[in-house]
């Protein structure tokens, strides 16, 4: 992939996964990506690795608030182990996202780009009450039927072992 087109963005974004503080590369252009090799997203270590190889890539890293953001997938994997209902809007709208992009980055399909999944991304969506979005002033917070949380619960399923069946470490 050619990563010199001056209009993407290029930020470090910080994983914990599989008891690990680990990072990727995101590329946000109008449809984000994560830095991949051979249809396997990169991870990395730690930020030295990461500088080695926007260096040698000549990628131009800028610092963002994003990098303080953490996906943190062992969460995620509690939540589906623990077979909980409750969950963060936030934090599952961020991981839906986050699966989006990695299916995106690797060319394989997410099931949660699937029109059977569409009423339950935007609920998800608006049960995020963005103030550009939600202009009632009235907060929405979505109530989950059975068949919705089965719905999600496959959805992050799936994203999860999408990633992890198609990541590298970067040495």
């Amino acid at each position: 992939m050619d990563y010199n087109d001056e209009e993407t963005v290029y930020l470090y974004q910080l994983l914990i996964y599989k008891q690990l503080k680990q990072y990727v590369i995101e590329c946000i252009d109008e449809k984000d990506f994560y830095v991949s090799e051979q249809e396997k997203i990169l991870l990395f270590q730690n930020k030295e690795d990461i500088e080695k190889y926007v260096k040698r890539n000549k990628i131009d890293l800028e610092e963002s608030d994003m990098a303080e953001e953490t996906i943190d997938l062992d969460k995620l994997a509690h939540w589906l182990n623990e077979k909980q209902i409750a969950f963060d809007n936030s934090e599952f709208l961020t991981l839906w996202n986050f699966f989006d992009d990695v299916s995106f980055s690797i060319k394989k399909i997410f099931i949660g780009n699937g029109n059977d999944y569409d009423n339950i991304y935007v609920k998800l969506f608006h049960g995020n009450n963005l103030p550009t979005i939600n202009t009632s002033g009235k907060e929405y917070v979505p109530e989950w039927n059975d068949n919705e949380i089965i719905k999600i619960r496959n959805v992050m399923k799936a994203g999860l072992e999408l990633f992890g069946d198609n990541i590298c470490i970067y040495n």
